[in-house]
């Protein structure tokens, strides 16, 4: 009996000490999984990311940088070059609220396959996009269904609560053709302004006899090109709520041309985008430099400083 008694008594300290051992293991694990949750919390917030797209949870949401930027389309050389001349215009003013972004190229037999260089980071919430195409072109539709995967790809990377796009030359035809096409879109960032930078929008068609630049402007040209109608027929598609203005050079008064698009082929859309109900306006700039060159004239880059990041007020002449 005493030895029954014995033995009761050593198995139940057995069972209490394999208790504790079960006990304070459990409270060393949940102890040590606090502490490596803590420690990955840690790591995630503070370690650099691997490019320069995601920033501190202070600056981002739901893990992206949240960004303003300003697409500049070139023309129908594709090359972003000419736009060019005039990003690097604005930036050399150190109190631009921007910096160089990315640049994107679509491949112009596959507009949605994109090549992207460039990086933006937090310090750079306002960066400048340079948009071009593999080959020159001036099918609006190539750029419209680049600049839709351009869209796409900022949207999968970043938090883009509006965009600003500038379109020169057939560039101007690739924005308002996208607007058209896939302005409507949710999933892409919505576009808040546009200027148009001697745009062609009616394959550089000139005054037909007896027609005047008003006549254009209040009911649009006489002769209308496939690129023209197809604006005319989808105009309404575009968003009213954004804000249109329209440089064109003042290069030859006696012409009415900036050398290359005549006024009555980038204003030709105007009474369009008035009947639609977008704030529009059409100006003059003063220039001496022939079309191709239109993006080195300071009048454009101080004119876009104010449009795009705000300044001073530059004084050019309006049509209307």
């Amino acid at each position: 009996m005493q030895h029954d008694n014995k033995k009761n008594r050593n198995n139940k300290k057995r069972r209490r000490h394999i208790i504790s051992v079960v006990l304070v293991t459990l409270v060393a694990c949940v102890g040590l999984g606090f502490l490596f949750l803590q420690f990955g919390s840690y790591e995630l917030i503070k370690r650099p990311p691997a490019t320069s797209t995601v920033a501190s949870t202070a600056d981002s949401k739901n893990g992206k940088l949240t960004i303003h930027p300003t697409f500049y389309v070139t023309g129908s050389s594709g090359t972003v070059i000419p736009v060019s001349w005039l990003t690097d215009q604005l930036l050399a003013d150190k109190t631009l609220p921007a910096k160089m972004g990315l640049t994107i190229i679509a491949d112009s037999s596959h507009p949605s396959k994109l090549t992207v260089t460039g990086t933006i980071d937090k310090a750079n919430p306002n960066p400048m996009i340079l948009f071009g195409t593999s080959k020159g072109t001036i099918d609006g539709h190539i750029y419209s269904e680049g600049l839709k995967a351009a869209m796409a790809y900022l949207a999968s990377h970043y938090n883009v609560p509006s965009v600003n796009m500038l379109g020169y030359s057939s560039g101007g035809t690739g924005v308002i053709y996208y607007l058209m096409d896939h302005g409507a879109d949710k999933s892409l960032p919505p576009v808040k302004k546009y200027l148009s930078l001697d745009g062609e929008y009616n394959t550089k068609t000139p005054l037909s006899a007896g027609e005047s630049l008003s006549d254009v402007m209040a009911a649009g040209p006489k002769v209308k090109t496939p690129m023209y109608s197809y604006i005319e027929a989808n105009y309404k598609k575009i968003n009213p709520e954004i804000q249109m203005d329209f440089l064109e050079g003042n290069y030859s008064t006696v012409k009415q041309t900036d050398s290359t698009i005549p006024w009555s082929d980038t204003f030709s859309i105007y009474h369009l985008l008035r009947a639609n109900g977008n704030p529009v306006t059409n100006l003059f700039y003063q220039t001496t430099l022939v079309h191709s060159e239109d993006c080195k004239n300071p009048n454009v880059a101080a004119f876009a400083k104010n449009y795009f990041y705000g300044g001073s007020p530059v004084q050019i002449e309006r049509l209307n």
